[in-house]
């Protein structure tokens, strides 16, 4: 994969864009904004500056709108605070933070049947921010390592692969495994509810055996979840709330 940053008129203005060009874009060239707004473009590999700018001219308008809805979007997830009564998910399920402060305590966060409580030392939110990042990725690290254990008990080709498990936060993916057996999980998946966690580890093993989304794929995915494209619905709803951070 190549990365470049390119320029492209829209809407009568100059706007900076990250050129992906990958091994893995066989033919069409797909389209996205971040969060920030900033536009991203996959391209197949060996695409040229001029055919990828051809495209995107006669793309206008479709590439107008899609910015246009992705600050619509933006604009309808209310900011995430870290204060004390702000609510944070947790295994699909929304609890208040309860923040202790002071110079002795020793600093931790805890998930109470009703809260999850922040002790720390430092003022303001950036310090509860951190904790709580902090947090996510030690319950995601206990959390998926007993979920993928439980799957390889129960599935004869995860038992017998070779498979390392690695924790990223990442921007608009839950996990990926490469062919290598190397999977990856956000830790921000753990405010997603239990089923959808394991149809998301379910969905990156299914990957060890079959490393594409052809048909036997998701006939291998069925069968471990039958429910998965609900799943996969819902979780890709709350997508802009539980990625952001």
């Amino acid at each position: 994969m190549s990365l470049t940053t390119e320029r492209f008129l829209l809407q009568g203005r100059e706007i900076d864009f990250d050129l992906h060009r990958k091994k893995t874009v066989r033919r069409n060239i797909h389209i996205r904004f971040e969060d920030n707004g900033r536009m991203q473009v996959s391209a197949p590999l060996r695409s040229s500056k001029k055919s990828i700018q051809r495209v995107l001219s006669g793309m206008h308008d479709e590439i107008a709108e899609l910015r246009r809805q992705s600050r619509e979007l933006i604009r309808d997830i209310p900011s995430l605070r870290y204060r004390q009564g702000a609510q944070h998910p947790f295994r699909g399920r929304y609890y208040p933070l309860d923040i202790w402060r002071g110079p002795d305590v020793q600093p931790h966060v805890r998930l109470r049947s009703d809260r999850i409580e922040v002790l720390l030392r430092g003022r303001g939110e950036q310090p509860v921010s951190e904790a709580m990042l902090r947090w996510y990725r030690e319950r995601a690290e206990t959390y998926f390592t007993q979920r993928l254990e439980k799957f390889s008990a129960e599935l004869r080709w995860v038992r017998q692969s070779a498979f390392e498990l690695k924790l990223r936060r990442m921007k608009r993916s839950w996990g990926t495994c490469s062919a290598s057996g190397l999977i990856t999980l956000n830790p921000m998946l753990m405010k997603a509810s239990p089923r959808q966690i394991d149809y998301v580890i379910a969905h990156e093993l299914c990957h060890l055996r079959e490393m594409n989304h052809s048909a036997d794929f998701y006939r291998l995915l069925t069968r471990i979840e039958p429910d998965w494209k609900n799943l996969q619905s819902a979780l890709n709803d709350r997508a802009r709330h539980y990625l952001r951070w």
